[in-house]
């Protein structure tokens, strides 16, 4: 009976919000939504003022059990209501970033996957040898670093030509190709239902489900690092501009920052870090864009930082040093030098450790506390690509093998021998093993 009640007090509601969004028309919050759908969610946002508290209770739950598709209605809402309807919205909002953070195997927010710059976002490496379950060829691929993006639910892979194509991760299915109207110059993050592809024109977000651009930021100078999101937030680094961060859904500016940045972004809760042209690294305040620290590298950074550890960031510079500093205030931990560090995006952290793939052809693993090597394995490839890591496993390609190791021992897991054109950086997402070289993606199992 008192599910009857509130369905009809919802419809009733309803009725009136679409009537309001009728005559409201397009450009609204939320209207990537069903009229009908943006309709039942406003009537359950007005609802969380009820006198009921069952019906709050039910309106609460509702829009929880809608999620992100509720929050572009949801922080609507927010501006215009006070007290305790306000207090009932961050609730829901709160609660949906935590989804969202907790969810990793549905996002990739991050160049190769996140702040530790893993290749991992869900699941384990296989420790055993993985059967081949699916290959699709894709023509026209040009290489580019970072080119693939996974999660348990589809793929993605970009071509420098500007060609974006999304795959059901299950069985290789196609589900979208769009093409962009300027070459594509770095890697890409998925999060919140939006692919957010950097290109020598800006930055384009286009919707996960059907490929279409649903908001752009344009650049003079275009952008050539991988983005990353935190929450509802995504930060941009926009060539000889500066950072900016936008609304995820949106793409409007909530904050930014200028100077002239150099590599991926390092982007984790509280915490945003970025390397400069002019051979330095700097903290920047998420809130209001100003520097918290900066520290000269003696040398621009490489490739993005990367969160070795909690409070440990790690960056390589130009002079193929590698250096760990504190999160906090950016003082020094330790440093490493090498005369064989690749100058590529090819170092990953996991479980306290760091991995790296050099010119030399070793892969090798480091204390991220101390930065003392605990092991290194040559694998006679001069050319590998980025490894991907997790607490048991290390995974890496090169031009003709596809490997795994211990990532405690370095002890050998298995190999497959492939012939290969390019270096590969497999990637992993619900257990899935995901190479694309060659024109062909394949998927491991």
């Amino acid at each position: 009976m008192r599910a009857r009640s509130i369905a009809t007090l919802v419809t009733a509601v309803a009725l009136s919000a679409a009537f309001a969004l009728t005559l409201a028309g397009p450009g609204i919050a939320g209207d990537d939504l069903s009229l009908e759908e943006r309709a039942r969610i406003q009537g359950y946002i007005a609802l969380l003022e009820a006198d009921s508290g069952s019906d709050r209770a039910q309106a609460e739950a509702e829009i929880a059990k809608l999620g992100e598709r509720a929050r572009g209605l949801l922080e609507a809402s927010r501006t215009a209501s006070k007290g305790e309807q306000r207090r009932r919205i961050d609730s829901l909002l709160a609660r949906m970033d935590e989804t969202r953070r907790t969810a990793s195997s549905e996002q990739w927010p991050g160049l190769r996957g996140g702040p530790q710059r893993s290749g991992v976002v869900g699941g384990t490496i296989p420790a055993k040898q993985p059967e081949l379950a699916w290959k699709v060829d894709i023509p026209d691929q040009q290489p580019l670093q970072g080119a693939l993006l996974a999660t348990a639910d589809a793929v993605v892979t970009l071509s420098a030509d500007g060609t974006v194509r999304c795959l059901g991760a299950e069985a290789g299915a196609r589900r979208w190709i769009a093409v962009l109207d300027a070459k594509i110059t770095a890697s890409a993050v998925l999060s919140g239902g939006r692919v957010i592809v950097p290109t020598e024109a800006g930055v384009s977000a286009l919707s996960a489900d059907d490929g279409h651009e649903v908001w752009k930021v344009t650049s003079e100078y275009g952008c050539r690092a991988a983005p990353a999101v935190v929450g509802n937030r995504v930060y941009l680094a926009l060539r000889n501009h500066g950072v900016q961060g936008v609304d995820l859904r949106t793409g409007e500016t909530f904050v930014e920052r200028k100077f002239a940045p150099q590599g991926a972004l390092l982007a984790d809760t509280d915490l945003l870090v970025t390397g400069g042209e002019d051979g330095d690294l700097r903290s920047i305040d998420p809130e209001s864009g100003k520097d918290r620290w900066k520290v000269d590298l003696g040398g621009a950074p490489v490739m993005g930082p990367t969160l070795a550890a909690p409070g440990v960031i790690l960056v390589m510079s130009k002079d193929r040093t590698m250096q760990a500093l504190r999160a906090s205030d950016g003082a020094r931990i330790w440093l490493v030098r090498s005369g064989t560090l690749s100058p590529s995006e090819s170092i990953s952290a996991a479980a306290g450790r760091i991995f790296t793939t050099d010119t030399a052809g070793f892969l090798r693993a480091f204390d991220a506390a101390t930065g003392r090597e605990l092991w290194n394995r040559c694998e006679g490839f001069i050319e590998m690509g980025a490894p991907a890591a997790t607490a048991e496993a290390v995974c890496y390609g090169s031009r003709g093998r596809l490997g795994c190791r211990s990532a405690a021992t370095g002890d050998f897991l298995w190999r497959i021998d492939v012939d290969r054109r390019e270096c590969s950086s497999p990637v992993v997402a619900a257990g899935r093993v995901f190479v694309l070289d060659a024109g062909q993606l394949r998927c491991l199992k």
